[in-house]
């Protein structure tokens, strides 16, 4: 597992097109390691959860979410 604190360990796409990045999270116990976060809409978690729920979460998020990329302008 790679241990680089906020580095997205997997991706999911909304249905525009933005990713939902679950990620290491800064300040993980060895049970809450990760955090999950929309980079379309920016909704997510600021708080460290195990593995499988921030996955959960942020599949779930991505699932609904009608957010597309943001530009760079």
């Amino acid at each position: 597992m790679d241990t680089t604190k906020n580095t997205p360990v997997m991706r999911f796409l909304t249905l525009g097109g933005a990713h939902v990045a679950v990620m290491n999270a800064p300040g993980a116990t060895s049970t809450a390691t990760h955090t999950w976060q929309c980079l379309g809409c920016d909704q997510g978690n600021d708080y460290a959860q195990p593995r499988t729920h921030a996955r959960q979460e942020a599949n779930r998020h991505a699932a609904g979410c009608r957010s597309i990329p943001k530009t760079t302008d």
